[in-house]
């Protein structure tokens, strides 16, 4: 069973990206990192989102205008399996 995850979500009309590790039992086990963008998005426009993570560091940007970015160490490989759902 897996428990790391990825999640791209809106709460209170904010983006959020948030990732993990979940319950394993390895160095890295129980980490998480998550970004808010900066602003809310319940405007009735179209918005272009992207997220990257690369290692331990994770980068959310909205509509070519950088919201945040972090990393924390140790999360560096995540076991995440299909499907992957967006909505």
């Amino acid at each position: 069973k897996h428990s790391d995850f990825m999640a791209l979500y809106m709460l209170n009309g904010k983006i959020n990206f948030a990732f993990g590790s979940g319950t394993g039992t390895g160095p890295s086990a129980g980490l998480s990192l998550a970004l808010e963008g900066q602003r809310s998005l319940l405007d009735n426009e179209w918005h272009t989102i992207r997220v990257e993570r690369e290692g331990s560091a994770a980068t959310l940007t909205i509509d070519d205008q950088q919201e945040a970015n972090n990393r924390t160490d140790g999360i560096e490989v995540l076991d995440v399996s299909p499907p992957i759902y967006m909505g």
